[in-house]
């Protein structure tokens, strides 16, 4: 027979949990195992297991500390919690799903239920080979907690124009826009993106830079941050001296698929907290104040982000 301890808790209460809590947020891996500790700990760190969700993803695996599910685990998994359990406790969605042998994943086949019940999501990114259904955009449209969004908008909006209108865009205040090619939309999508109502940080890739472009977003006063992710230095350099605009900045990514990149950086984000937006933000904020005089050049390398500057000379 196992033996049992009946022994009271020998530290206050507040105190144990704020101990397991923060080894369960530095490592969410691991909180299967904090939660055989005693019934105390499993009601306290579980929640924290799906605070970052990694979901069928074909473009980069979980980085170390972060959990792996499947659609059909997590699936299985919400009919056995409460009504609110994953709502409360999904905060960050990190889903991919492509066509193999041209049919869907079990994601893309049961995506309105997994938005449903990651109803509570803060930050999503959705990285797709499959064109959205109308109830499943209906459904992104539904995630009223979101202000980080990263998708590609031609799968979004597959059937139809691109309409930055739209309610899915309603509350965000961090967009990322993968594989998009600015110079394929008109002016007029563009200036609908500059009046994103509370949208402050725009990021997407840059080939064919366009100098309008330029000028139609830096036109918008919400914006505070736009990024252009370049992938070539010929690129960087074209971007960087057309925009002359403090809010702007150019970033380089190391791999071929930006989406990689910048999974990476999604998942970085909910274990850590930091993102290439709260760095960019930082090296902004000291360029206005005159610390920095130079060019930013941001690079994802090796999973971690860091800022180097080119003076303008």
């Amino acid at each position: 027979m196992p033996q049992v301890h009946t022994e009271e808790p020998r530290l206050p209460p507040d105190l144990e949990r704020h101990i397991f809590e923060t080894v369960a947020l530095s490592r969410p891996v691991n909180i299967p195992n904090l939660m055989l500790v005693a019934w105390r700990v499993k009601s306290w760190v579980e929640p924290l297991l799906y605070r970052v969700l990694v979901m069928d993803m074909f473009a980069a695996r979980p980085i170390d500390g972060l959990p792996f599910i499947t659609a059909d685990v997590f699936l299985r998994l919400v009919t056995e919690k409460s009504g609110r359990f994953f709502p409360d406790s999904v905060k960050h969605l990190i889903l991919g799903y492509k066509a193999w042998g041209g049919a869907p994943t079990n994601s893309h086949r049961h995506m309105s239920a997994i938005l449903s019940a990651c109803s509570g999501v803060t930050h999503f990114s959705l990285q797709t080979e499959v064109n959205l259904r109308p109830h499943e955009l209906t459904a992104l449209a539904g995630l009223q907690a979101i202000h980080y969004l990263a998708v590609d908008i031609s799968r979004v909006f597959a059937s139809t124009t691109v309409d930055f209108t739209h309610p899915v865009f309603r509350h965000i205040t961090h967009l990322e826009l993968r594989n998009i090619r600015p110079e394929k939309l008109g002016d007029t999508t563009w200036v609908q993106v500059a009046h994103i109502p509370n949208l402050t940080h725009l990021s997407f890739r840059v080939q064919e830079f366009c100098g309008s472009l330029g000028c139609t977003l830096c036109a918008s006063l919400r914006l505070t941050c736009l990024i252009f992710l370049c992938p070539r230095n010929e690129d960087i350099l074209a971007a960087a001296e057309t925009v002359d605009d403090p809010r702007f900045a150019v970033m380089k990514f190391w791999s071929h698929s930006i989406c990689v990149n910048t999974q990476v950086e999604w998942q970085q984000m909910g274990l850590t907290g930091e993102s290439y937006w709260s760095k960019a933000d930082r090296f902004l904020e000291a360029r206005r104040a005159g610390d920095i005089d130079g060019r930013l050049i941001g690079t994802f390398a090796d999973s971690v982000y860091h800022i180097d500057v080119q003076d303008e000379a």
